[in-house]
């Protein structure tokens, strides 16, 4: 093999881990954004999940509320015009039971 034909080998070997460096490089950056977008997309999404069971901490508080006896024992005298019994209500049985 001659020195010209060495060199020309050479020379492609070169170009060829050039290239190959160059694909790996790109590649890598590449999965970097990747990575970084993902991890942007998480917090973002974490961030929603906080916000919505804050909301629903809140919505069952007022859920609580709103199922209140006194709220509605107030609504029922005072808009229904409803009393409370005097007595205790008492069973009826039928004969069949005992």
């Amino acid at each position: 093999m001659s020195l010209i034909n060495k060199i020309k080998s050479n020379r492609w070997k070169t170009f060829g881990l050039v290239v190959l460096a160059a694909i790996l490089t790109i590649t890598y950056i590449d999965n970097v954004f990747k990575v970084n977008s993902l991890l942007s997309e998480i917090q973002n999404l974490e961030k929603q999940y906080d916000e919505v069971r804050t909301s629903n901490q809140v919505l069952i508080t007022k859920i609580i509320e709103l199922e209140s006896v006194s709220r509605i024992t107030k609504i029922a005298e005072e808009n229904l015009g409803m009393m409370k019994p005097s007595k205790v209500p008492q069973k009826i049985k039928l004969k069949n039971e005992e």
